[in-house]
């Protein structure tokens, strides 16, 4: 009888591939800071933002255009950390970027 050993090793979760980055974000996406979605990080979260309370949306580039995820709206972040998906599951190396409703701050992202 012949025995064979094979490793096997737990996989890393999903969140572990991602990027946790501080990004200028502004009331009009157009002047926010653009960034690449990485593999394995299942979508754009939010996390917190600099100074004040703030509604953050995320939007995508496809086809030419950005666009605004028709499942995830706006979402509220402070200064403590409290992460809210922004868009679903992307694509890596997809473009990114954020949008704020009252002001423009850094908002720290999982991407």
């Amino acid at each position: 009888m012949l025995s064979v050993l094979v490793g096997v090793s737990a996989a890393a979760p999903a969140q572990a591939d991602c990027v946790r980055q501080w990004k200028n974000t502004a009331l009009n996406p157009a002047n926010s800071e653009t960034f690449n979605a990485s593999i394995g990080c299942d979508g754009l979260w939010g996390i917190q933002s600099t100074t004040e309370v703030e509604r953050v949306r995320g939007q995508y580039y496809v086809d030419g255009e950005w666009r605004y995820s028709a499942t995830y709206s706006w979402r509220t972040f402070s200064s403590s950390d409290s992460e809210a998906k922004l868009i679903g599951n992307t694509v890596d190396g997809r473009r990114l970027r954020g949008e704020t409703y009252w002001n423009r701050q850094d908002i720290r992202y999982r991407f």
